[in-house]
């Protein structure tokens, strides 16, 4: 299939408590958001959480996953999820997805999961791969606060985004301060010290970055 994409999601999932990418667990009292992307056709992308939140797709392509269907993104499509999935998130968060990039378009400037304040000041970003000035990283910003958002980041060698699935996990504690990337089950990426709350979250995007600049 000729997906004219960078970057393609299989299944994404949000919990309000920060857990181990091989904890994960979707029948877990902790899930706030389940989008397994695999509604093949029309313009809504269903939560299979329980809580009902579907997410409306904007040009973005229904397409062959890892697990049945998936999303395909250009950098501009993207799908639009209720912030009340980021209502009971204060402290603990875990986002979990599936990622696959295709090898011809990669690496690029891409966004898994943006969230914003109603003046689109930056609470949440997931970035696979973000790439500026010839240099690929994986980036997990995450926290409202006054001054800098609290941010873990490194370099990242091809095969952890395109030419094939990868599952990836973003955690972030506020009481122990630990912000972690799980890369396939395995710790790819941690630092502490990182304490702003995650909260103040009133537009969520999955699949491109809005209102930044």
């Amino acid at each position: 299939m000729n997906i004219r994409s960078q970057i393609i999601w299989g299944t994404i999932l949000v919990f309000g408590f920060y857990l181990p990418a091989f904890g994960l667990d979707a029948s877990d009292t902790g899930l706030v958001g389940w989008w397994k992307f695999d509604d093949e056709s029309g313009l809504v992308a269903e939560d299979s959480s329980g809580y009902g939140n579907h997410g409306m797709a904007d040009s973005a392509n229904w397409c062959e996953g890892i697990i049945d269907g998936a999303l395909g993104f250009d950098g501009k499509s993207s799908v639009l999820i209720s912030p009340w999935v980021f209502s009971r998130i204060e402290k603990e968060i875990t986002i979990a997805f599936w990622q696959y990039g295709k090898v011809d378009a990669q690496p690029v400037a891409g966004t898994i999961l943006q969230a914003t304040t109603d003046n689109y000041k930056k609470v949440i970003l997931c970035h696979v791969p973000w790439k500026e000035n010839d240099v690929s990283n994986i980036i997990w910003e995450c926290g409202n606060t006054q001054h800098e958002i609290d941010c873990i980041f490194d370099s990242a060698d091809s095969n952890a985004y395109e030419g094939k699935w990868n599952h990836w996990a973003f955690v972030k504690n506020v009481n122990s301060g630990q912000m972690k990337i799980y890369l396939n089950s395995a710790l790819w990426d941690s630092f502490g010290g990182k304490i702003s709350m995650i909260t103040g979250i009133t537009e969520c995007h999955i699949g491109a970055t809005r209102g930044l600049g």
